[in-house]
């Protein structure tokens, strides 16, 4: 019988160890003080040494707005089909293309 109720005393002692440490580190993720984030970026910056994410060529489209716009196409925004060039959907911005009534 004692050694049933030591080894369940080792083994509470070691859940509530495990509670508190878990707690700590919950703790301080959450705080987020700078040595935390610090070793977060480090560990992001050498994770993508390691395997860096493939890189992935995507069409920007820079929408140029000046005075002589608004005063003919009136206040930004504009409709989707206004805003964006005629040979370009817009499906990578609005994530369907403009609809005509637009």
């Amino acid at each position: 019988m004692t050694a049933r109720r030591t080894q369940r005393r080792k083994t509470v002692f070691v859940v509530l160890a495990g509670l508190a440490l878990l707690a700590a580190a919950l703790s301080l993720r959450f705080a987020n003080p700078p040595f935390v984030a610090a070793v977060r970026e480090l560990t992001f910056d050498y994770y993508q040494r390691i395997w860096p994410r493939p890189y992935e060529p995507q069409q920007v489209c820079i929408v140029d707005i000046d005075d002589a716009s608004l005063r003919a196409f009136g206040q930004w925004p504009w409709p989707k089909a206004r805003a964006l060039p005629r040979w370009w959907s817009g499906s990578s911005i609005w994530g369907r293309p403009p609809s005509p009534s637009t």
